[in-house]
């Protein structure tokens, strides 16, 4: 039996090899030790001074720190200062500046960071707890192998030469190789928070769909429906959104798609099944995509988002954190989506057959019988779990009512106890473990833990934001839709984790030299990436749908664009405003 290996992966292997070695040669040369002049500039109203302080940076040894104040008319300073900083990987120059009195904001302070060679660069608060605020640089290290691993991947992905899962087996091997991780830091994202939560609604979401509670739910709701045919393509949205917030955005359209073809198989006009076909097929592709962005575990650019906020802006973020963020996006989408379905398709709003539908889900649902013990003890499982996700932390004025601030067991950990009482309960088995658990999404994501971690710790993603710090000619809101509009792009042409894990680091370090806030800009594109409706390949969701065959490529980046194009303008201007009425962001 011969072998032979692709042409396309052969010429893609050899573009990626040489772009890869051009790039590790044309890449900016790495932070020259010595010493360096900073200066802490703080202007309020409370204090207007500056402290001068002199760093060196070593080519090894230890941090060593001092501690200095400075005191105003209402405010006094207390700042501690990273004096001798190693050039290293994750091993930045840091200010810790603590206030007391009047307060301060963060764009009061600015570091200024020189030498006598020319380099000059200004530097913000990165971090703010309080009246704690801390302003981090990484000096660039290891940036010709940041950068050609960074070029390699993001070539590999867009174009999947390779596939997806082997890529990402590639990270960390370039990480260590290189020598910007040991194996241990290179091999600790594949079990990181954010890998377990997946993996624990991994396992939920097998357990609903081997005992058929998901058909249960859909049959149940369908069968309390309304007859008009515009009323059931929302129902069906509904339904397709609220399952794809608990189990995968690919599982809920699998479920609800032959779901949707059965139902449209009853109507007996062929233009009029036609249209239906077109509009319900997308309806349930579209639902899942939205659905996927409005709860932490809906979709792997979530958590991965999470992580970043959690390791690089010290903010707690748990599953009750993500809701006020992402249901805003599924509240207006949804409509909005569905109406554009009707319009874009034609659809006639009554026809006689629809009117049979609730009497036919219900009879499937009847045919379903009671539940069995196995499936009450799954949705016991469930409902422990959501419970436990919802209470993690509470919010302020339910913790005030209620004298508890929340039971504090982080949100992966839950998961896997809801994964482990499945285990335990023998309601999964091994080959549940092995054969339906999409172990390759779960590598993606923890390489992309991995390499958005090497990129920030090496200062490459701090460097690349400078390299774009013109963007400041441009309105705060106007640069937040420019970020919106290249996440949709990149995710065309890109799996959504792979776009989240090449744009997040770089925009968390381009924010904080703007003064936009890094959280807005953060969740902006953890939710853009998962925004495309116009090609098959943006999203499993429309790969699912395309491949039923009721749609063509055409009708799907004509329906698809125009909703891309309201995504943009929805995601990056209304729900930022709700975010901001709501006080999650500062705009």
């Amino acid at each position: 039996m011969s072998y032979q290996i692709s042409r396309k992966t052969a010429i893609v292997m050899v573009v990626t090899a040489i772009v890869g070695l051009a790039l590790y040669n044309l890449a900016p040369p790495d932070f020259q030790p010595g010493e360096y002049q900073t200066t802490l500039s703080i202007v309020s109203p409370g204090i207007d001074g500056e402290l001068p302080v002199t760093v060196l940076l070593a080519e090894g040894g230890q941090l060593e720190q001092s501690v200095y104040t400075l005191n105003g008319t209402t405010t006094n300073v207390t700042i501690t200062v990273m004096t001798r900083v190693p050039l290293a990987p994750d091993s930045a120059l840091t200010f810790v500046i603590s206030a007391i009195g009047a307060p301060l904001t963060a764009d009061q302070i600015e570091v200024r960071l020189q030498n006598e060679a020319g380099f000059n660069q200004t530097i913000r608060p990165t971090r703010q707890s309080g009246q704690t605020f801390t302003v981090t640089y990484q000096p660039l290290v290891k940036s010709r192998a940041a950068l050609m691993i960074l070029a390699v991947v993001a070539i590999l992905w867009f174009s999947e030469g390779i596939s997806l899962v082997a890529t990402s087996m590639l990270i960390p091997i370039l990480l260590v190789t290189t020598e910007i991780r040991t194996p241990q830091a290179a091999l600790a994202p594949f079990f990181d928070p954010a890998v377990a939560l997946i993996l624990g609604g991994f396992l939920l979401g097998r357990a609903l769909s081997k005992y058929d509670l998901d058909k249960r739910l859909a049959l149940l709701i369908l069968s309390r429906s309304t007859g008009s045919g515009s009323s059931l393509l929302l129902t069906v949205m509904g339904v397709t959104a609220f399952l794809s917030m608990w189990i995968s955005n690919t599982a809920s359209a699998a479920i609800m798609i032959p779901i949707a073809i059965a139902v449209i198989s009853r109507i007996r006009n062929e233009e009029t099944r036609s249209k239906y076909g077109k509009a319900l097929v997308l309806g349930v592709a579209y639902a899942a995509t939205l659905g996927g962005v409005a709860s932490l575990v809906g979709s792997p650019p979530n958590p991965l988002a999470a992580t970043y906020i959690n390791s690089f802006l010290d903010i707690e973020f748990s599953f009750m954190s993500w809701l006020p963020f992402g249901v805003p996006v599924v509240l207006i989408m949804l409509p909005i989506v569905w109406q554009w379905l009707l319009i874009r398709f034609k659809l006639p709003k009554d026809i006689e057959e629809i009117r049979d539908l609730k009497g036919v889900s219900e009879k499937e649902y009847l045919k379903l019988g009671p539940m069995p013990l196995q499936q009450k003890m799954v949705v016991v499982v469930f409902v422990g779990v959501v419970g436990l996700w919802l209470t993690e932390r509470l919010p302020d004025f339910m913790a005030s009512a209620l004298n508890w601030s929340g039971h504090g067991i982080p949100s992966s950990i839950v998961a896997l106890i809801g994964g482990l009482s499945l285990l335990v309960l023998r309601l999964l088995d091994e080959k549940d473990i092995s054969s339906e658990i999409n172990w390759s999404s779960l590598l993606i994501l923890g390489s992309g833990i991995a390499l958005g971690g090497a990129m920030i710790d090496t200062g490459l993603s701090a460097y690349l934001a400078h390299q774009m710090s013109g963007l400041d000619m441009f309105p705060a809101f106007l640069i937040v839709v420019i970020l919106g509009v290249v996440a949709i792009l990149v995710t065309m042409v890109a799996s959504n984790t792979g776009a989240a894990v090449i744009l997040i680091p770089v925009a968390i370090p381009l924010a904080i030299g703007l003064g936009i806030d890094p959280l807005l800009v953060t969740m902006v594109i953890a939710i853009a990436v998962s925004m495309d409706f116009a090609l098959p390949t943006g999203t499993p969701p429309s790969t699912i749908a395309y491949s039923t065959g009721k749609v063509t490529m055409r009708e799907m980046i004509t329906t698809g664009l125009m909703l891309d194009l309201i995504a943009v303008l929805v995601v990056t201007v209304v729900v930022v405003w709700i975010w901001g009425l709501l006080g999650l962001v500062v705009l």
